[in-house]
């Protein structure tokens, strides 16, 4: 059955809707991990008791690695591997897992919804940065573009930032700001490699225009993050 650019797929994990193409696919995911076989394991990871026949092994969905059935009793969902119901996971899994349900239901709307910044492009180390105005930056519906919308007409020769592939994303540094009446505020520096030259690297500065965007910069660092530990697992496998 495939819907939406996915298909539905059944492992020994659960029930899963798997991306059929690379647009349909999200820039968060994780791969699912190779359980690790039973007769490797004659201990629980958690609290070291024996395995036996009343003490049976069970897979923490997330990490693959075995557990007592109390060790792996966190019953959580797991968007990042496309799981459609929760599923059991150890306490270390369940912790982050809990950390990106918030990010699920609460973050991506705030990132989607937008928030108003001051934007300067700061491509070129050592030198002045370049103011570029006050933008409307927005999560795009597909979670793979940070978008920019000017908040009022920009003049005909100003160049607008162009947009970030989140996944051409390098580094992201939070930047907190020390001047009043802004202070202590947070805003965002992003690296990123350009669409067309990847061997190029931008670096736009996203500082606030009030307190209200600080929420965006949270999700919005979490967002980065969760991308760059996506890409990370894509190398090393």
């Amino acid at each position: 059955m495939e819907r939406n650019g996915k298909t539905l797929s059944k492992s020994t994990s659960g029930l899963r809707m798997i991306p059929t193409n690379e647009l349909s696919s999200s820039p968060f995911a994780l791969e699912e991990p190779a359980w690790i076989p039973d007769q490797q394991v004659t201990l629980c990871l958690g609290c070291q008791k024996n395995f036996d026949f009343f003490n049976r092994r069970h897979h923490c969905r997330r990490c693959g690695r075995c557990y007592c059935s109390n060790c792996c009793s966190h019953n959580l969902r797991l968007d990042r591997m496309y799981f459609i119901d929760p599923v059991k996971q150890c306490y270390e899994c369940a912790v982050l897992s809990k950390a990106e349900e918030d990010f699920y239901s609460d973050g991506l709307t705030v990132l989607m919804n937008g928030r108003q910044f001051n934007i300067q492009d700061r491509s070129w180390d050592g030198e002045i940065p370049k103011p570029l105005g006050m933008y409307l930056c927005r999560l795009s519906p597909d979670h793979r573009m940070i978008t920019f919308t000017p908040s009022k007409p920009l003049p005909r020769d100003a160049l607008p930032p162009s947009l970030v592939q989140v996944t051409h994303v390098i580094d992201v540094v939070l930047k907190e700001r020390t001047k009043e009446p802004l202070a202590g505020l947070n805003g965002l520096k992003i690296y990123y490699k350009d669409d067309v030259n990847v061997t190029v690297v931008h670096c736009i500065q996203l500082d606030p225009a009030d307190e209200r965007s600080q929420p965006w910069v949270r999700w919005a660092y979490k967002a980065l993050q969760m991308t760059a530990e996506s890409k990370n697992q894509e190398v090393h496998q």
